[in-house]
């Protein structure tokens, strides 16, 4: 018996399939076997556009009459031609909404800064990457595109009531003209509106500065009080401190309550870490998925490593339960430490990196600890720690 095909249906069916994927991501990579695979994975969720380099994927772009529709790109580092990161620094201009993933082989610290600053990179996922990890992490990339693009389109709304304020402000001015009474009305009005259009701005800033799952800080807002701290640290001579957190075991937490839960528990931590920092100027953000930074102004390296103490053992006494943990029954956080004198020659990036070094020591050394530079309290921008940020951050993602 011949099998009869509807080829007319089946083209049917095939593009309802793609209509109903909302998304459309694109992956670039040299080498044929992990641009394949990273399509298998993902071609059942999103729409994928493949390119073999960062040449390719820019023709693309360009070609494209709705490159906007891109939402997500997925490239790799290593690449012949032009390195990820040039590549992805191309790509703002033509797609600035689009998120960037950025794909390695290996981990350096100075690229990931230079990946974060240049390329506007969301996330660095280091090879080999668990393809359940890679869709989580698309996952909340792609969140965070929906939020970018509701607030765009908050402050779009914003824009066409500014440019309409003039003629509703003259409308009524003709008709206060007809009486005191009706002039404080609309007098009243008025003000409303523009106290309305004031705390809509407020409201706006302030989701662009909050993470919003924990309702704590964010990086962006990391970078703009660490600049400030750090310009004040210069003309006053005061320390700068800064302390980086990481929940131990977060993958096998999410791996066994599931990642509702695991949400519920960095909102904890947040929160936790939060009610330990005491005085106002010391601000704590979500750094990143598990991870945590505490920012500490005119704080010496005793005080700095006092209170990384008190997080860690406040999270202890939290007593979260962790079944899968290897170090505990309960939650732990692993927290490097670092104090700095500013000087005009290094920048609070150098802080952020020495703090990242000796959390991933702590990570290396059993976690569920505090690490810091012991040879000389006040660090030393340039005095390296035990290990190199390379062997910690294997070390940690190994064991993770």
């Amino acid at each position: 018996m011949n099998l009869v095909i509807n080829k007319e249906k089946l083209k049917q069916i095939q593009t309802k399939k793609q209509a109903d994927r909302t998304y459309t991501i694109m992956v670039v990579d040299d080498e044929l076997v992990n641009l394949e695979a990273l399509t298998l994975i993902l071609e059942k969720e999103y729409h994928v556009v493949k390119a073999n380099n960062g040449v390719e994927a820019l023709t693309i772009i360009n070609q494209d009459p709705q490159p906007e529709r891109i939402n997500l790109i997925l490239s790799d580092q290593r690449m012949p031609v032009m390195m990820g990161v040039e590549f992805l620094k191309q790509t703002i201009p033509l797609i600035p909404r689009t998120i960037r993933i950025l794909l390695t082989g290996y981990t350096d610290v100075n690229d990931i800064i230079e990946a974060i600053n240049e390329g506007k990179i969301y996330k660095f996922l280091t090879k080999p990457i668990d393809p359940i990890d890679l869709l989580v992490s698309i996952k909340r990339a792609l969140e965070a595109y929906d939020l970018e693009m509701q607030k765009i389109r908050l402050i779009e709304q914003l824009r066409h009531m500014n440019d309409n304020l003039e003629k509703i402000v003259a409308e009524r001015t003709r008709q206060l003209e007809d009486s005191l009474m009706t002039l404080k009305k609309q007098k009243d009005d008025l003000e409303y509106m523009n106290g309305f259009k004031d705390r809509l701005v407020n409201e706006l800033q302030n989701l662009s500065l909050t993470d919003p799952l924990t309702g704590i800080a964010n990086r962006r807002k990391l970078e703009e009080v660490a600049k400030i701290e750090w310009g004040r640290g210069l003309r006053t001579k005061k320390e700068l401190s800064m302390i980086m957190a990481d929940i131990d075991y977060f993958k096998h937490y999410n791996d066994f309550y599931g990642h509702a839960m695991g949400d519920e528990c960095i909102k904890r931590i947040a929160g936790i870490i939060q009610q330990t920092l005491k005085r106002p100027t010391d601000l704590v953000v979500r750094y990143g998925g598990e991870e945590f930074c505490c920012i500490l102004p005119e704080t010496n390296f005793d005080g700095a490593l006092k209170i990384a103490e008190n997080i860690l053992q406040a999270v202890q006494s939290e007593s979260i339960v962790h079944e899968r943990s290897k170090v505990a029954p309960y939650v732990t956080l692993s927290l490097g430490a670092h104090t700095v004198m500013p000087e005009n020659n290094n920048s609070w990036q150098e802080l952020l990196r020495y703090a990242d070094q000796y959390l991933y020591d702590a990570k290396n050394k059993g976690r569920n600890r505090v690490e810091y530079n012991k040879e000389n309290q006040l660090g030393r921008l340039g005095c390296n720690p035990t290990l190199s940020a390379i062997d910690t951050r294997n070390a940690y993602d190994n064991g993770r």
